[in-house]
């Protein structure tokens, strides 16, 4: 009979025992400091694979908050010795302290718009992962955060007419150009554009749920015509490096990039200004437009809509906020075989969050794995659980820019590179 010592020289059974390690960030890495040889099998790819296929749902490490800030720039006008350098002034001076690190040379416009990622942290010591271990953008005067997905993150440049897909963790990098028949948004045939990115299973190709630790994906571009009439999307999938056929179909209005998409088994819907939701199915080939329910298509401010997963995450939901609350809004179909809007449910008040704070929120993130709610309050913003309505304090809240968090979703595996990383997505 064996002894317990024997047994861990075991490699075949040291793997099935830390197989079922609960996969918060703190287990592995804290396992492999135990000897060499537990290091090596911790960080094998091997294992790592299926650790996470192990552990359909890795956890929620915490949100990216992409802030929106118009400003005006101070425009000296005296001769020196009189003359005050811009950088002199209270707001260029603001500006840098709100970075962690002080941003990049930005070439301030007047008037124009800040835009950069954040990482907000959400689990509890020993579990929680600083801002520092990530790898961030770095120059982003040309780039904004679209989402996250399957642990990579999406940027896009309209004006480069590029998408940038990144893993934040271990700083892997694709830098994709537009379809050529898309590019045109350069000189203007197109107004707005978003792109959201999903990993792919290695052997099938098709989106798969458990691949944190591919290094395929599929990334999906959504572009809108400069009048309005017509939307298009179009796949590329990393492991060919090739964008397939775009499609088309008429719409009315242009989409909503304070709004990421919601992934529901291979099809990807997009918030459209005005009481659209674009669904393209990566699979089949197909967009198409469905209409918001008749009863809230008079609401149009970009806080006061967020799609959702419902159903045990099988159907598209929609919530929609006013100042009577939260309607949760589920399609379906009815009885008679046709697909429609049904009010699912009322949210009238959250314990824990004052009436009038309630009243006022605005949802700015969602997650969709766990199917929970951003609410930005003036008391602060909160994850709201729709499945259990229990709700967690995030942060304080910005009023002087709107702020959209992106949930991060990823294995914080041993072997990952530490300290505060630049991705550069110009180079």
């Amino acid at each position: 009979m064996s002894t317990p010592a024997a047994a861990l020289e075991d490699e075949d059974l040291l793997r099935e025992i830390f197989l079922r390690l609960p996969p918060l960030p703190s287990t592995l890495s804290r396992a492999s400091l135990v000897c060499t040889r537990w290091r090596r099998i911790l960080s094998d790819p091997c294992f790592l694979r299926r650790f996470s296929r192990h552990h359909p749902e890795p956890p929620l490490l915490g949100f990216f908050r992409r802030s929106r800030l118009t400003y005006s720039v101070l425009t000296p006008i005296l001769d020196p010795p009189d003359r005050i350098p811009a950088e002199s002034s209270f707001f260029f001076r603001f500006l840098h302290s709100s970075f962690r690190r002080p941003p990049s040379p930005l070439g301030f416009s007047k008037g124009s718009l800040v835009s950069y990622p954040i990482f907000a942290p959400t689990l509890d010591p020993p579990n929680r992962i600083p801002t520092q271990r990530f790898f961030m953008p770095e120059h982003l005067a040309n780039w904004e955060l679209q989402g996250c997905r399957h642990g990579l993150a999406v940027m896009l440049s309209e004006s480069l007419c590029e998408v940038f897909v990144w893993d934040p963790l271990n700083g892997q990098q694709h830098r994709v150009p537009f379809p050529p028949e898309l590019r045109d948004v350069k000189r203007g045939s197109f107004c707005l554009c978003s792109a959201t990115v999903m990993s792919v299973d290695d052997q099938t190709a098709h989106v798969h749920d458990d691949c944190f630790l591919s290094p395929s994906f599929k990334l999906v571009l959504i572009c809108t015509s400069s009048d309005l009439k017509t939307s298009f999307a179009c796949v590329y999938e990393s492991a060919s490096g090739v964008w397939g056929n775009i499609v088309s179909t008429s719409t009315t209005n242009m989409v909503r990039k304070l709004r990421p998409s919601i992934l529901i088994g291979n099809t990807v819907y997009c918030l459209f200004h005005g009481r659209e939701i674009l669904a393209f199915d990566i699979e089949r080939q197909t967009l198409h437009v469905i209409e918001m329910p008749a009863e809230v298509q008079h609401i149009n401010n970009w806080s006061f809509h967020q799609l959702l997963r419902t159903d045990d995450d099988s159907l598209l939901g929609l919530a929609v906020k006013s100042k009577l609350g939260i309607h949760i809004w589920e399609r379906k179909l009815n009885s008679d075989g046709v697909t429609g809007w049904v009010l699912l449910r009322k949210i009238n008040q959250l314990e824990g969050i004052p009436s009038g704070a309630f009243r006022n929120a605005e949802m700015v993130g969602y997650d969709e794995e766990l199917n929970v709610m951003v609410l930005s309050t003036y008391s602060g913003n909160f994850m709201l659980h729709l499945k259990t309505m229990q709700i967690r304090f995030i942060s304080k809240t910005h009023r002087w820019a709107d702020t959209i968090y992106f949930p991060y979703r990823n294995f914080n595996t041993t072997g990952r590179g530490v300290g505060w990383k630049w991705v550069d997505p110009n180079l």
